[in-house]
C-alpha cells in the first residue's frame, strides 16, 4: 500500500477513534450527533482497520482475498454513508473517506479485470518500469510550495511520462482496454492528489 495513502488512512483511523469516543460521550451534547453517532463512527473505525488488515495480507493471486477486501471496501463506504453529523461532514474527512474508496475500486480493477492486458505488457519498457501514480517523495516533503509542486508533476506524470502508458496499452492491449484502464485510475487520481484531468488526453 502506498505509504501517501497509508499515512492518510492511520490519520483518519486517529481522527475516527477519537472523535467517535467523544461522541459517545457527554460532548455528544455540544454537537447536533447523538450516542448513536458516536458508536457508528467507533463502527467505521473497526470496518475501516478490517479494510487495512485485508491490504497489509492481500493476495492479488487469491480471487477469494480480491472478494472479501472489495466487500470489506463496500462495508466500509456503506458504513461511512451513514455519518452524517459534526466533523463527519467536514470536506476534508469526506474526501479521505472517498480517496479510500476510489483506492479500493483502483486496486480491485487492476488486479481482476485489468491481469491479461498486464501479462502482454513488457515489463522491461522504460514506461511501464517507471511508472509509479503514488510518489512517495510527496508525503516526505515538509515544504508545502514544493509539495504542491510535487503534486501537480506526479498528476502531469500520472499515466507516465508523456502519457507513454496511453501508446503501451493501446498498442498492445486495444484502445478500449486503454479507456477503461484510464476510466478506472482517474477517480483516485482526482481524490488523492486533486489532480484536474479535465482537459487531460484520453
Amino acid at each position: 500500500m502506498p505509504s501517501l495513502l497509508k499515512l492518510i488512512v492511520i490519520g483518519t483511523i486517529l481522527v475516527g477513534v477519537a472523535h467517535g469516543a467523544s461522541l459517545a460521550t457527554a460532548d455528544a451534547k455540544k454537537t447536533d450527533c447523538t450516542l448513536t453517532d458516536g458508536f457508528q463512527a467507533l463502527s467505521c473505525t473497526v470496518r475501516l482497520a478490517d479494510v487495512l488488515n485485508k491490504v497489509d495480507n492481500l493476495d492479488l493471486r487469491d480471487k477469494n482475498d480480491i472478494r472479501e477486501f472489495r466487500n470489506a471496501c463496500d462495508a466500509l463506504d456503506s458504513c461511512s454513508s451513514k455519518l452524517t453529523c459534526g466533523e463527519f461532514q467536514d470536506a476534508h474527512t469526506k474526501q479521505v473517506v472517498s480517496s479510500f474508496g476510489k483506492y479500493c475500486d483502483a486496486l480491485v480493477y487492476v488486479n481482476t479485470e485489468f491481469p491479461e492486458c498486464r501479462e502482454k505488457l513488457d515489463i522491461n519498457s522504460e514506461c511501464f518500469k517507471n511508472w509509479n501514480p503514488l510518489q512517495n517523495s510527496i508525503d516526505e516533503e515538509k515544504d508545502e510550495k514544493k509539495r504542491e509542486e510535487l503534486k501537480k508533476n506526479a498528476c502531469k506524470n500520472y499515466f507516465g511520462k508523456d502519457q507513454c502508458l496511453k501508446k503501451l496499452i493501446t498498442e498492445t492491449c486495444s484502445e478500449n482496454e486503454w479507456q477503461r484502464f484510464h476510466d478506472n485510475l482517474i477517480p483516485f487520481g482526482n481524490a488523492l492528489l486533486s489532480c484536474d484531468f479535465e482537459n487531460a488526453q484520453t
